[in-house]
């Protein structure tokens, strides 16, 4: 099965990554993508409160925790060639202080939160709020 599902509820964190590719190796991927994903964010959540941390804090700690997966995938890619075109896509929500934050990643993450952000400098959209929005939330 290529589609891997993270389901943390003391991260608060909740994530489906699918898998690329018509090989096994896009399963693989979907592994390491949300492995990395729950290791690098309890990491980066062990030093503070959730409740209280803004919704770029929190952005930045996931855009960080996917930059950290897709250098992995990328690396396990190229060390073993039978791997080559191995990716997967994912989306995951983090709640912190009455805020939702959502990453969508696959060749280079987008963050955003419930309500909408801005364009940063790499193509992503960054934001903070507590409310929902309908279809394309991140």
């Amino acid at each position: 099965m290529r589609t891997v599902f993270l389901c943390s509820d003391e991260l608060q964190l909740y994530a489906v990554a699918d898998g690329n590719g018509r090989t096994p190796w896009g399963e693989r991927a979907s592994h390491m993508a949300v492995e990395i994903l729950e290791r690098e964010m309890s990491a980066r959540l062990a030093n503070g409160s959730r409740a209280e941390m803004e919704s770029d804090a929190m952005a930045q700690a996931l855009r960080e925790a996917t930059a950290v997966a897709s250098k992995a995938i990328f690396e396990s890619a190229q060390a073993e060639p039978s791997y080559a075109g191995m990716g997967t896509t994912l989306t995951g929500l983090c709640f912190h202080g009455g805020s939702v934050t959502c990453v969508m990643w696959g060749t280079r993450a987008r963050i955003s939160s419930a309500t909408g952000g801005r364009a940063s400098s790499r193509g992503s959209l960054v934001g903070s709020g507590t409310g929902a929005r309908g279809p394309g939330l991140c």
